[in-house]
């Protein structure tokens, strides 16, 4: 037998750092790929003064492959790809976010449901030891545990045979002798359990004796109180099909990605594999919300429709029409009946911008149906209205048959099936004319999403001159952070996008005009944030913003401005250009 642990980098930051590169990817991710990212992204974030060996990096990743947030493709190959696990996803938004209650909910779930040490590249375990869990239970008994007790009772344990009940009565008695515990010679190499001290960083022990946290023991107790400290499972991960299921299977029914502009939140959601699976099957349905949305324009409602003229005495070769009422389906009505006719694929109902709705006169009595149960189900099913249920049962105005597929209602009930997923974007800087109250609000997974600056390479094109579009973003939003009241209106890198390429690159569209830059960018800062929090003095002054003065009397922009505002805020032409050799020296070359 031989147990193993992790004995690499459990720092929050780096493990934040490594866990971001494949969230980012949502797929399998090369490992030189990995090492070359993260060697760039801590070096951004000043956390190593130089390069480390390529093992290094790879090494970073065991902490979270230990509690199931990766996965490797070939768990044989230490260079082998991976990627992030459904598990890992929940993870890292609750981390983005700085949701903590979400964090350690996603952490017991880990530690209920993990086998630690297997097939963990670098520190694979044959041991039946669950060693957080040892350490959890040891904590909970004993009122704290340091780490060479923790050594100890894993030396009695796998070394010796003893039962860890046992070795908790010895560690007791040497307590209450005021001698200190230490582990034997042969287990000493378990006295610095880096998963420990992550579960320490991520808040879930008490950083000064390793107690664990009064939030943990409020909420989870029955769950700590559950934990195995021993498992006889020989696989840690499923096979590669169900694993590919896993990774692309978000379970979470219903969630709102919020965020500043242009931080990418629909092409987040357009991005998902789930949805691009659905989106191929045609079980995807789209709307937007926006101040004259009601439940008839979301749900569906009688309308006036166009069809041939019934008495066939009265039509003419068949030209003739009429115009009747027939109840029309809407986005969430042909989601719903999507989702209870193919129960063996996810539907998703996509709604953009749900907060420029009223959403509670949108959704109606179906904000009753959005409470879940353990399965996925309504928890709550709803009557439905007469002209509803005759539409879900099948028949028109006339009870003619018009469902193939008779579902989705039963005993006169509307309920949400576990397949449909119900997502939404909702941008953070616009000023909701319907506030969504704390009730609606309790009913969604929140995910935000960052501003991410580096997204790719852009310029912004200003008479001969280019200027780093990531410069300008981070000086500004820099600037807009120095009053807390305007951080939701920073600038997302899609806040507008490059629709020129520059001459020099071989990239994609990666230049923004001056016409773009300032009837759309300027204008936004101008009109939606200086107007409310002021103007910042490295953008600045008053005398430096009347917009109009950013256009000429001809209605084109005036450069000269632009460029002052781009010198004002320390940022200087791209040199790209100016290195390039001219056409006369190409030649001659």
């Amino acid at each position: 037998m031989a147990l193993i642990i992790p004995k690499n980098n459990a720092d929050a930051q780096t493990l934040d750092a490594t866990l971001k590169i494949y969230y980012d990817a949502n797929d399998w991710v090369q490992n030189a790929v990995l090492i070359n990212k993260l060697s760039a992204a801590l070096d951004d974030l000043g956390i190593e003064d130089e390069k480390k060996e390529p093992q290094s990096y790879t090494k970073k990743t065991q902490v979270l492959a230990y509690f199931g947030f990766i996965t490797w493709q070939d768990v044989t190959n230490s260079q082998s790809a991976r990627r992030i696990t459904a598990l890992g996803r929940r993870f890292y938004e609750a981390r983005l976010s700085g949701n903590t209650d979400r964090v350690l909910e996603v952490l017991i779930e880990s530690l209920s449901t993990c086998t630690f040490g297997r097939n963990v590249i670098g520190c694979d375990s044959d041991s039946d030891i669950e060693a957080p869990n040892v350490f959890i239970k040891a904590s909970l008994l004993l009122g704290g545990l340091n780490n060479n007790e923790f050594a100890f009772i894993l030396g009695k344990m796998e070394l010796s045979g003893v039962d860890f009940s046992d070795a908790i009565f010895q560690i007791k008695v040497n307590r209450l002798k005021d001698l200190k515990t230490y582990p034997a010679d042969n287990a000493k190499k378990w006295n610095d359990p880096k998963p420990i001290t992550a579960l320490k960083n991520w808040g879930f022990f008490n950083s000064d004796d390793n107690t664990i946290s009064d939030k943990v023991l409020l909420k989870y107790s029955d769950a700590l109180i559950n934990l195995r400290i021993k498992n006889t499972e020989t696989v840690r991960f499923v096979s590669e099909k169900e694993d590919e299921e896993d990774n692309t299977k978000d379970d979470t029914l219903q969630k709102i990605f919020y965020g500043a502009p242009g931080t990418g939140k629909s092409h987040r959601i357009k991005e998902d594999e789930g949805v691009k699976r659905a989106d191929e099957k045609n079980l995807v349905f789209r709307t937007t919300f926006h101040p004259d949305s009601d439940y008839s324009t979301f749900v569906g409602a009688y309308k006036p429709t166009i069809r041939p003229v019934a008495d066939k005495y009265k039509a003419v070769a068949g030209k003739d029409e009429e115009i009747t009422y027939s109840f029309v389906p809407q986005a969430f009505l042909q989601a719903y009946v999507a989702a209870w006719e193919h129960q063996e694929e996810n539907v998703y109902l996509i709604i953009e911008e749900i907060n420029r709705g009223n959403c509670a006169q949108i959704f109606g009595d179906l904000f009753q149906l959005l409470d879940r149960d353990g399965d996925g189900y309504s928890e709550y099913p709803i009557m439905a209205d007469r002209d509803l249920a005759k539409f879900l049962n099948g028949k028109d105005e006339n009870d003619q048959d018009i469902l193939a597929n008779k579902n989705g209602i039963k005993d006169g009930k509307l309920c949400l099936p576990k397949n449909l997923y119900i997502w939404a974007t909702m941008n953070t800087s616009d000023q909701s004319l319907f506030p969504i109250d704390s009730a609606f609000k309790r009913r969604w997974e929140w995910v935000y999403v960052p501003i991410d600056t580096k997204k790719e390479t852009w310029y912004i094109k200003v008479g001969e001159n280019h200027y780093s579009w990531t410069s300008f973003l981070d000086k500004v939003n820099d600037e807009l952070l120095t009053d807390e009241t305007a951080e939701d209106k920073h600038l997302g890198f899609y806040f507008c996008k490059a629709t020129e390429k520059r001459e020099d690159t071989e990239n994609e569209p990666n230049v923004i005009t001056a016409q773009t830059f300032v009837g759309k960018v300027l204008f936004y800062l101008w009109n939606d944030v200086f107007k409310v929090y002021g103007i910042p003095a490295k953008i600045g002054s008053s005398k430096d913003w009347p917009y109009r003065k950013f256009y000429q009397t001809n209605g084109e922009v005036d450069e000269t401005r632009v460029t002052a505002l781009m010198e004002k805020l320390g940022i200087k032409p791209d040199s790209v250009k100016a290195d390039m050799p001219s056409d006369n020296e190409a030649e001659q070359e």
